[in-house]
């Protein structure tokens, strides 16, 4: 598809994202402007994971995630048209070193938004910058995350097994190892969310893909309180924990991860190791 040519009543007018399987254009309807991802690769499997999103973020309606509006088609050629959104992706966000009470209220809205995948028995298993829009400014920032076509649905086998998939520097080591994903996956990509926004860099930001693999297989980043000084502690505890190396040692949903971030507030000392279930 190319800018100037539309699917379905949707005015395709610039090319916003081009990806490995699929690309993202601006597009006008009845003078409304609308983001439309179009798939680009042929295969069913693809074109599956694809309705899937849309189908999803259908039914999901949340503010932490993008709202789905329709289903396009046109020809072998499948869309999902979402409402556009203003605003800078995470990572240029985080450049602009954002106060951390700005950081913490942008977590809370991605942990809000997670979770109401992982209540719908889905993974999300991209978490990136790239991936999240924040919107608004000052105390009405919102978080909103703009990619679901990596989700997987526990109970519904797309992906075939040992295939990676995820971005490089956010991917948890059972994701590099092609084994089984669940909600701890996501748990450690927000804690590396937390660290690009809170450090201003990815924990495993690397100039090869094998040299990042191998640093997240390894549990090896910047402690991030040396890369920042002032982060508050309980930030510094929440990174730790949810980029352990071990599902087992991480946050085991969303709730526990609040759980951690109340205790470390309200000064509750360590404890002897265990599942953090909330």
């Amino acid at each position: 598809m190319e800018p100037g040519t539309s699917i379905g009543d949707y005015a395709l007018v610039e090319r916003v994202h081009e990806g490995a399987i699929s690309e993202v254009f601006r597009a006008e309807k009845d003078g409304r402007t609308h983001a439309i991802k179009i798939l680009t690769a042929r295969s069913d499997e693809q074109r599956e994971r694809l309705m899937l999103e849309g189908r999803t973020l259908t039914m999901l309606r949340h503010p932490n995630l993008v709202p789905v509006t329709d289903l396009v088609f046109t020809g072998n050629r499948a869309g999902i048209v979402m409402d556009w959104l203003s605003g800078p992706t995470l990572d240029v966000w985080a450049d602009a070193k954002p106060d951390f009470d700005r950081v913490e209220r942008v977590l809370r809205g991605l942990m809000d938004g997670v979770e109401r995948l992982h209540k719908a028995n889905l993974v999300h298993r991209d978490l990136n910058p790239t991936n999240v829009i924040i919107v608004g400014s000052g105390k009405a920032e919102v978080a909103r995350i703009v990619d679901l076509g990596s989700i997987k649905k526990r109970t519904l086998a797309m992906t075939r097994p040992g295939t990676m998939i995820g971005t490089r520097g956010y991917m948890a080591p059972e994701q590099i190892q092609g084994a089984e994903v669940d909600a701890r996956t996501d748990v450690f990509g927000l804690g590396c969310l937390l660290y690009r926004m809170s450090c201003g860099r990815g924990p495993f930001d690397a100039p090869t893909d094998l040299s990042s693999f191998e640093a997240v297989a390894a549990g090896e980043y910047l402690d991030p309180r040396s890369v920042r000084s002032d982060l508050p502690t309980r930030l510094a505890r929440v990174i730790k924990m949810c980029l352990a190396t071990a599902p087992d040692e991480r946050p085991q949903n969303v709730d526990a991860i609040r759980g951690l971030m109340r205790r470390s507030m309200f000064g509750g000392g360590r404890r002897k190791r265990k599942r953090l279930t909330g």
